[in-house]
C-alpha cells in the first residue's frame, strides 16, 4: 500500500484503507484475540510498539511515546495462553485436536 495508489484511487483515506484491509484479508486485533481466547486461556497480554522500529529516523521508544500520549494506537499484541482442555464439543481433525501457533517477535 502506498500513497501513489491511494491518490490514484480518488477515494478518501478511510475508504481506501478499509478497501485495502479487506483485499489483503487483514483482521482487527480484537478479532484475532477473540479467536485466540476461544482456543486458549489467556495468561498474559501486552500491547506495544510494532511499526516504527523499521523506520530509519525513529524507533520503538518514539512509537511508545506516541502511544502513551494517545497519538496512535498500539499495534503489537503479545499473547501468552494455555490450550484449553478439550470438551466433547471440540472439533477434531483426523482424530486430533487442531493446534495454533502465534509468532509475536518480528526479529
Amino acid at each position: 500500500m502506498g500513497g501513489a495508489e491511494w491518490r490514484a484511487s480518488g477515494q478518501p483515506w478511510d475508504a481506501y484503507l478499509q478497501s485495502w484491509v479487506h483485499t489483503e484479508g487483514l483482521h482487527a486485533g480484537q478479532e484475532i484475540l477473540g479467536e485466540l481466547n476461544a482456543r486458549f486461556d489467556c495468561q498474559a497480554i501486552v500491547y506495544g510498539p510494532y511499526f516504527f522500529a523499521d523506520l530509519a529516523a525513529t524507533g520503538d521508544a518514539d512509537e511508545q511515546a506516541a502511544i502513551d500520549n494517545g497519538l496512535i494506537q498500539a499495534n503489537r499484541i503479545q499473547y501468552a495462553g494455555r490450550r484449553k482442555k478439550p470438551s466433547a464439543s471440540t472439533l477434531r481433525v483426523n482424530g486430533a485436536f487442531p493446534a495454533c501457533l502465534l509468532l509475536t517477535d518480528r526479529n
